[in-house]
């Protein structure tokens, strides 16, 4: 089969709990026509999204994935954008800046 032909998509959703609060990490993988992306969303408890971050898949995955191979880390780049780009609430922050002034 070439990769020109080929269409793959899939979805994964992960769903986290912690001291009430909740997050969900949604996974995506989408290919057509030989060209594709990986796409990371994290969304809060109330499904608001919080940070998106989507990335063009190589030729080396796509190889891999028509090939039906397990991919160890393929969203780890994604999800290191995703984790950093998310601000930390002022509330925490500002009650650490003013420990520190004490």
């Amino acid at each position: 089969m070439s990769a020109v032909h080929f269409s793959y998509n899939s979805l994964q959703s992960h769903s986290t709990f912690m001291n009430g609060k909740g997050r969900t990490q949604v996974m995506e993988v989408k290919i057509k026509n030989g060209k594709g992306h990986k796409k990371v969303t994290l969304k809060n408890a109330k499904g608001k999204t919080l940070a998106t971050k989507a990335i063009d898949l190589n030729d080396e995955e796509i190889g891999r994935i028509m090939n039906k191979e397990f991919i160890p880390g393929l969203f780890r780049p994604c999800l290191d954008h995703c984790n950093g780009s998310i601000r930390p609430s002022r509330r925490l922050t500002r009650r650490a800046s003013r420990s520190q002034r004490r």
